[in-house]
């Protein structure tokens, strides 16, 4: 709950380049070799998107500057991006806050 209440608390500082959309879109993420916890693929769900990047709550901590690959499964053609974690806040318990900005748009996952 603590993480809706505060998905709208911001500074004046708190500028962007492009606006915010508060979307609920399901994702998948890779984790790369060297992360906290090891390579894995956690699931999760947007928190808001923007052009520059999104945002979304992960159970884990996911350290600033560690590069993702993110699925976004729910659209046609489930879109990858490759995406550098800028920040990752503690929320509660295991939560953290994780915004992600887009490096660039990556090659479709490969068929199962």
């Amino acid at each position: 709950m603590r993480a809706v209440l505060e998905q709208h608390v911001y500074s004046k500082d708190d500028a962007r380049q492009a606006p915010r959309h508060y979307y609920c879109v399901p994702i998948t993420i890779d984790m790369p070799e060297g992360s906290p916890g090891g390579p894995r693929r956690m699931r999760a769900a947007t928190n808001n998107i923007s052009k520059g990047g999104f945002a979304f709550i992960a159970d884990t901590l996911i350290r600033a500057g560690t590069t993702i690959n993110v699925y976004f499964d729910s659209l046609p053609g489930t879109p990858r991006a490759i995406g550098i974690v800028r920040s990752s806040a503690y929320l509660c318990g295991t939560q953290h806050r994780v915004g992600v900005e887009f490096v660039r748009p990556a090659p479709r996952r490969p068929k199962a």
